[in-house]
């Protein structure tokens, strides 16, 4: 529940429509991510082939995708609670999955994280 108290900051509107249309379908996505995550676990600590881990880590960005994009989906008026939730859940679920950066990657990316 800890999740749906962020929920509280959002504008009432936004709540409403997520609730009339979406809010089931983008709760049984983070379900569904929680349970590839335990997945992962599982198989990293029995040490199972790169293969399964490569499998279920793209299962993972596939439901973190749909999540992504209902939640643009529900709303567009409020781009900014839009934001937050995905941002809520790509910080919880995608941070483990950065990949390693090359040196000409991470100059590329460091030079645009200065513009921004």
């Amino acid at each position: 529940m800890a999740g749906l108290e962020c929920l509280n900051s959002m504008p009432d509107q936004f709540l409403l429509n997520m609730l009339k249309t979406n809010l089931y379908v983008l709760m049984d996505l983070v379900e569904a991510i929680k349970m590839v995550d335990r997945q992962i676990a599982l198989h990293e600590s029995n040490g199972s082939p790169e293969i399964m881990m490569a499998q279920y880590k793209a299962q993972k960005v596939d439901f973190i995708d749909q999540f992504i994009k209902t939640v643009i989906a529900a709303n567009t008026e409020h781009v900014n609670a839009n934001l937050f939730v995905i941002k809520t859940v790509m910080d919880k679920y995608l941070i483990d999955m950065v990949p390693e950066l090359k040196s000409e990657e991470e100059n590329d990316i460091m030079q645009l994280m200065s513009v921004i």
